[in-house]
């Protein structure tokens, strides 16, 4: 399965049967009696996408996207070297979302044996509000129950408060019975 192809919403070539067939929550005001759709309704509308599993030959599209949103760091720990052991030691749980011939999301998961760990869930701001998040989040979800891991935390910057209100939006709870301690022992502070 790894490198798999999983594809998602797709647009019919005739813009009208696809408004047709739009849910309710979608329907567009008409521009004009019987004419098409205006180009910001159009870009409302789904488009194709694939999601199948991260491979390190995905690492600088990645990294990019993530350097280029706000609320996601990027740390010494996301270099190369330790991202491609990081997908080595958690096979098929990390993935990519491709749109339009170009990545379009992405997200890392892990586990230790117990719990799942969600990290650097990146949604290009090109395809925001399309589902994609929703859809590499189930896709990691999934993919750790089949492993026996029902329970994964997610950490978001206390600064990011988009990142915040995507995961309260999916029922995710803030814990506030825990505080979370690091140690670093070497390489410095941005490990």
């Amino acid at each position: 399965m790894n490198g798999s192809v999983f594809p998602y919403t797709t647009m019919a070539q005739d813009p009208s049967w696809v408004v047709a067939m739009m849910p309710s929550s979608l329907s567009f005001e008409p521009t004009a009696v019987g004419g098409p759709p205006s180009a910001a309704q159009l870009q409302r509308l789904p488009f194709v996408y694939s999601i199948r599993t991260m491979m390190i030959d995905d690492y600088d599209s990645v990294i990019g996207m993530m350097k280029q949103t706000p609320g996601v760091t990027f740390r010494d720990a996301d270099s190369r070297e330790s991202t491609a052991m990081y997908l080595d030691r958690n096979p098929e749980l990390s993935f990519v979302a491709i749109a339009e011939k170009k990545l379009a999301g992405c997200i890392m998961s892990g586990h230790d044996g117990r719990r799942g760990y969600l990290q650097h869930l990146v949604v290009h701001s090109e395809f925001r509000r399309h589902g994609i998040a929703n859809s590499l989040v189930e896709r990691c979800l999934t993919a750790l129950e089949k492993l026996g891991i029902r329970k994964s935390h997610i950490d978001v910057l206390k600064s990011n408060d988009t990142g915040a209100a995507y995961w309260e939006s999916q029922g995710w709870k803030l814990r506030t019975d825990i505080h979370q301690y690091s140690c670093v022992q070497s390489g410095g502070d941005n490990v």
